[in-house]
């Protein structure tokens, strides 16, 4: 079965990220033959490199920025306008029996698919309406109904992500897919390696990109009111500083508190989790993420593990069973849970050396994406079909998606849009 997918990264460096390589090689064990389109060359492209897998470079824009990225939307029309006229060639090219857009970040491949007539499926793991995360080209609930309408199926990553959705009035029924099953043997080698820290002080580990919606701030003002109670733990920050703005602000509290001896900046970690299994505790800060894979993975490490009351952990968490909550954005309750976890260390790293047993049975391979394969391999061509107001709701401009309206300036070149819509009619006549 040839399975065309839309990745939004060029390369690997979050938990997304992860689960995409993932689910692609799980793929390819299956017999599938997976077809890849990035928006450029990276790692991420370079990983499959040696696995027989296609794979194609195609420009294009998101229309969903993060809250930090202050670029403009206008600037990517064209291009985007264009990223579609080149999809449809490759799936005229590969002839997909279905295609598979891994981000609701992203319509272009839903679009192509469309005039194709072949069926597209998206996979969310983002809450587009979270105002806290994201800027959108569009209102998020349109966002929301073009992919829908543009899919077969629609799968989420957790049942967080299905009931934030199920507010909306879809067609499709949302299908959970966890997006990352947990391989022990996997994860021990992943994590071998010469423990990265200097000495036996305690140490505690957040890993994850620098941004704001991570909420690292949360773990640095722990560590200052732990300090003021004489408990002078190491906090490690891992992940690349994707938003400066945020870093600069981290950086100040640390200067103005005294805390340069004790927070850390690693950047970017191939494998971080070299420092999570070397950590004696493990932090999830962050009151958006729709699945906590950092919480997962240091759940199967057997080190303990606090996490915000919220967002996809709550699924995986049991409070002081096989792991521990804390209040989002509560500095005072994280430094109460990281004091209580240390006082009782030996009794929490029990508990996590039978937690580690539990996730690894619960998030297995097999099961998580059988749901999903089913899905794919089920799907059936779509008629050939073309609605104009389709096509040009990618532009920001007339948008009339089967009976959505909304009226907005139209940025496309005239001439550019005649050329797209030449070369879709053409498709059509075949």
């Amino acid at each position: 079965m040839k399975i065309l997918i839309l990745l939004p990264s060029e390369n690997i460096t979050g938990g997304a990220d992860r689960a995409a390589v993932q689910l692609i090689d799980h793929m390819i064990e299956k017999g599938m033959n997976p077809i890849l389109i990035f928006r450029g060359g990276g790692n991420f492209r370079d990983y499959f490199a040696d696995k027989d897998v296609k794979t194609y470079i195609v420009p294009c824009d998101w229309w969903i920025h993060g809250i930090q990225d202050a670029r403009g939307f206008d600037a990517s029309t064209a291009e985007n306008a264009m990223a579609i006229s080149k999809i449809v060639d490759i799936i005229e090219k590969n002839k997909p029996d279905a295609t598979m857009t891994y981000t609701i970040d992203m319509p272009w491949l839903a679009y192509a698919s469309k005039v194709c007539g072949v069926p597209h499926v998206c996979s969310i793991h983002e809450l587009v309406d979270d105002k806290r995360a994201w800027r959108t080209r569009l209102p998020a609930e349109h966002i929301i109904e073009i992919m829908d309408k543009l899919s077969v199926g629609l799968v989420v990553n957790s049942e967080w992500t299905k009931l934030n959705y199920e507010k909306y009035n879809l067609r499709n029924k949302l299908l959970v897919n966890y997006p990352m099953s947990i391989d022990k043997v996997q994860i021990d080698e992943r994590s071998k390696g010469n423990n990265p820290f200097d000495d036996n002080s305690f140490n505690i580990v957040l890993v994850g990109n620098v941004q704001r919606i991570k909420n690292q701030l949360d773990a640095v003002k722990a560590i200052e009111r732990l300090k003021k109670c004489n408990m002078f733990p190491n906090l490690y920050l891992i992940g690349s500083r994707s938003d400066r703005e945020y870093y600069n602000d981290i950086k100040k509290y640390v200067r103005e508190n005294g805390l340069h001896s004790q927070v850390k900046f690693t950047g970017f970690k191939k494998e971080p989790l070299l420092y999570t299994k070397n950590a004696d505790i493990s932090l999830m800060c962050s009151s958006v993420d729709s699945f906590g894979l950092v919480t997962l993975e240091s759940i199967a490490l057997g080190v303990p593990t606090i996490s915000a009351k919220a967002g996809g952990s709550v699924e995986i968490i049991d409070d002081e069973k096989n792991g521990y909550f804390y209040n989002a954005g509560d500095a005072d309750d994280l430094a109460d849970r990281i004091k209580y976890v240390y006082d009782n260390m030996e009794a929490a790293k029990a508990k996590a050396r039978v937690a580690s047993k539990n996730v690894c049975k619960k998030y297995d391979l097999e099961s998580n994406y059988k749901s999903l394969f089913k899905l794919l391999c089920e799907v059936k061509p779509l008629e050939m079909e073309l609605y104009l107001a389709d096509i040009t709701a990618m532009f920001d401009g007339i948008i009339k998606v089967h009976g959505l309206t909304v009226n907005r300036k139209l940025y496309l070149p005239i001439k550019l849009f005649d050329k797209i819509l030449s070369r879709i009619k053409g498709v059509l006549r075949r």
